[in-house]
């Protein structure tokens, strides 16, 4: 089984088809087992699917009673508070002292909205919460450089051991195929180096075979294999964090708790079973007839001596402590995810910072994120600044991009405006504009009220200019 970059490269120069074919099956095959199927495991836990979350299939021996199987969606709330909060437009500045800069930025702005960016960009933070890791293609269509965001259950990009350079990445999926009169599961793959795709087709035997219908047009129709036109993998990888760990996933054992405690619960009340009916005098069994007849009238006929009753659990001891077990599991999901439990209240006289001293954990993750995303965006704009150069169509330097992310963070405008104010005159205006919440894009900002109020400037400025006019 290759284990490695270099074995897959023996492997390719082999140029034999059958190991070729082999190798492709066990890198499948391990990455269902391993990483692949596990993020698979937390995209079903995500979408509340039936076999996603474990306590829907729990199973319980010759149990015979109500079983409530409820589910609490805190994965599903810790992701989407993460993509709210960080999920947001991330604006690409080019840098000031660029010779062609507007032209430059008009350029990457029409880009942005023609591959609708602000989305894309979302779902890529939204998969990598939600999985660990997110993938995007770079892909040309009709001439013109496009991109995707892919399943990372279905991705995994292959670096170099010494470097961690992207040497290939592979993407696969399952498509139905007609077999003579019957439809078939076949698995497609679509294999990346530095220079070409490779497109390889499951066959009727399971062994992968040069997919001849692929590309479907152009100069390399049938061929099986086309350039991708970018100068490295064109698949680059945004993790959400080194470890590659979703954003709950260290809680997973806690919300497994909290869903098996509530279900357990539920099904008690829903059962009855808070108490027993007792009966004496009867007989020592109860028919179905009699069942039968309680159910319909509500009546217990009662012979001569006899009696009934019931014998109730006495759980208030037992209730004050699971509630106070589910207070604390549900404090530890939250903690334990970097998130905030929304269903708080913050109060108190402050409670703008009381709610930004609580998105702290919530920041720190943002950030861990932020800097693995803007190492991914910077790959990507390689690649794209490349094509877009050799096609004549503009001339970018990507190391001149700044990316600014941006936070849905509660805002204290009132006390903001204050610190603004009284900086004004201390500190340059990026820097004062930088530390406002509202204010998305501080160097344009600066620059329009330059062009505005050209007579505005620092106390260090305002001092050399009096001098000036003394003397």
């Amino acid at each position: 089984m290759p284990q490695n970059t270099d074995d897959i490269i023996r492997f390719l120069q082999s140029q034999d088809q059958a190991v070729i074919s082999d190798m492709l099956k066990d890198l499948i095959t391990e990455h269902k087992l391993r990483e692949g199927g596990e993020q698979k495991e937390l995209y079903e836990r995500y979408k509340q699917s039936e076999e996603g979350v474990p306590v829907m299939t729990k199973h319980y021996e010759n149990w015979e009673k109500a079983k409530e199987f409820l589910l609490n969606d805190f994965y599903g709330d810790i992701v989407d508070l993460k993509t709210g909060y960080m999920g947001n437009a991330i604006i690409i500045e080019v840098d000031n002292n660029v010779s062609g800069r507007d032209a430059q930025m008009d350029f990457l702005r029409v880009f942005g909205k023609t591959e609708n960016s602000t989305d894309q960009n979302s779902e890529l933070v939204k998969l990598s919460a939600m999985t660990g890791k997110a993938y995007r293609l770079l892909f040309v269509r009709a001439g013109e450089a496009k991109m995707m965001n892919l399943d990372p259950w279905e991705t995994v990009v292959y670096y170099d051991a010494s470097m961690l350079m992207p040497e290939f990445a592979m993407r696969y999926f399952t498509i139905q195929s007609k077999e003579g009169d019957a439809m078939e599961t076949r698995t497609l793959v679509e294999w990346y180096d530095d220079q070409m795709i490779t497109y390889y087709r499951e066959d009727g035997d399971g062994q992968f075979v040069v997919d001849t219908n692929q590309p479907r047009t152009g100069d390399f129709a049938g061929q099986g294999q086309q350039p991708h036109l970018f100068q490295g993998v064109p698949v680059i990888e945004f993790p959400n964090n080194k470890e590659g760990l979703a954003e709950p996933q260290k809680a997973l054992s806690l919300i497994d708790a909290y869903d098996d405690i509530i279900s357990s619960s539920t099904s008690e009340v829903e059962q009855l079973r808070m108490a027993y009916m007792w009966m004496r005098g009867m007989g020592m069994n109860l028919t179905s007839e009699l069942e039968a007849q309680m159910e319909q009238t509500g009546v217990i006929p009662v012979p001569e001596g006899g009696d009934v009753g019931f014998v109730g659990k006495n759980l208030g001891g037992a209730a004050g402590f699971v509630e106070t077990i589910m207070a604390e599991i549900r404090r530890n999901i939250y903690s334990f995810s970097k998130s905030i439990d929304l269903s708080q209240d913050r109060g108190g006289d402050m409670r703008v910072i009381g709610w930004q001293i609580a998105l702290l954990r919530m920041e720190m993750s943002a950030q861990v994120t932020e800097r693995k995303f803007t190492k991914g965006y910077r790959e990507q704009d390689r690649l794209l600044t490349l094509f877009w150069s050799e096609n004549g169509r503009v001339q970018i330097d990507p190391m001149t991009l700044e990316y600014v992310f941006t936070r849905k963070f509660p805002k204290d405008i009132d006390m903001e405006i204050d610190t603004l104010v009284k900086g004004m005159g201390v500190l340059p205006l990026e820097t004062i504009y930088g530390l406002m919440s509202f204010i998305e894009n501080p160097k344009e900002l600066a620059e329009r009220f330059r062009e505005e109020r050209p007579e505005t400037g620092t106390i260090d400025q305002a001092l050399e200019n009096a001098e000036s006019d003394l003397g």
